[in-house]
């Protein structure tokens, strides 16, 4: 049995590790070599935010399911709001459904909402702390990792009690995709980072919530086979769902590809992946083009000029017209 426990251990965090390094090499390998794709998958109502909302979903009917099930009151409350907060966030991350089903926003909501959605989060009385948020989560997710790594190894006592009490401790065999959070939310190695760190949020609280779900609900002999069709079928499922969703509700993102060429990719010293972005845009008129766009590609070839170093990452008006004289001199 512990031989077979031990062995479990082992094929479980080789999975999560193994999982974290796929999806950060395919963020990657979009981000670099498909450029068209990676504005796909980072867009509005595209592949990141449908899977945010789907894993956020999952994981909130989950423990929704485990906070029914007969047991201690604390542990079953614990879930329960955590249940609730998961699926508020899965209504939230696509205003709950509203352009999916053309639902109009009441003029009384309009007002007082930044993007005029039926959200919550997108009020402007929390704006600032939306701008602040994701540091939060990020530095909140470091320091459960921290203190679930001090449990796990100095206090183990303490730790068995917490989880009985429904108190989460984060497994260590899931630090590897927690750490994809905090990754894209304090170092933006890509644009429009925040929307992957969302994703990956996500896609790590459901792995956390089936992980837990498993132990309230297998048999004492760990089943490895089981752990491994729950745990890559949720990514499959979510991955499926998000492109299935972003097919049937297929919207043009003009402004996003637009943003992408001329602000984003440039801003990286990517003149390239944004020529890409152009071309499809011409090839694809309905999907992207929009009045500025022609003006807006002769920008970034000028600015690909006078910044051809991807190094050289300045965009500050007073030291671009600085390097013009400079360069008429």
């Amino acid at each position: 049995m512990q031989g077979n426990f031990r062995n479990t251990q082992k094929i479980e965090i080789i999975t999560y590790i193994v999982m974290a390094v796929i999806l950060l090499a395919g963020v990657y390998y979009l981000f670099y070599y498909d450029p068209v794709n990676y504005v796909v998958l980072i867009a509005e109502d595209k592949w990141a935010e449908y899977g945010t909302f789907v894993s956020f979903f999952i994981a909130g009917v989950l423990l929704l399911l485990l906070a029914s099930k007969q047991g201690a009151y604390l542990p079953r409350s614990i879930w329960l709001v955590i249940g609730l907060l998961a699926i508020f966030i899965a209504g939230e991350e696509v205003s709950w459904g509203q352009r999916v089903f053309d639902i109009k926003t009441p003029s009384s909501i309009k007002q007082y909402n930044s993007q005029n959605e039926l959200t919550l989060h997108n009020f402007k009385t929390f704006q600032d702390a939306n701008k602040k948020l994701p540091a939060v989560l990020a530095y909140l997710i470091l320091l459960w990792a921290l203190l679930s790594l001090a449990l796990t190894l100095f206090m183990r006592p303490l730790k068995q009690t917490l989880l009985k009490m429904g108190i989460p401790v984060l497994p260590m065999k899931l630090v590897p995709v927690f750490m994809l959070v905090p990754f894209f939310y304090l170092y933006f190695p890509t644009a429009k980072a925040d929307e992957l760190g969302e994703l990956f949020l996500g896609l790590a609280v459901m792995f956390w919530v089936i992980d837990l779900f498993f132990i309230h609900y297998r048999e004492q002999d760990f089943n490895q086979s089981a752990f491994l069709v729950s745990t890559i079928g949720a990514l499959i499922l979510v991955l499926s769902l998000s492109v299935s969703l972003t097919a049937l509700h297929a919207r043009p993102m003009p402004w996003r590809l637009n943003i992408m060429a001329v602000r984003d990719y440039p801003q990286f010293g990517m003149y390239q992946q944004s020529e890409v972005i152009y071309d499809y845009i011409y090839q694809h008129p309905e999907v992207g083009l929009r009045s500025n766009t022609h003006k807006d590609q002769l920008k970034m070839q000028r600015m690909a000029k006078i910044y051809p170093d991807p190094a050289e990452k300045v965009f500050n008006k007073k030291q671009l017209r600085w390097r013009r004289v400079k360069r008429k001199l």
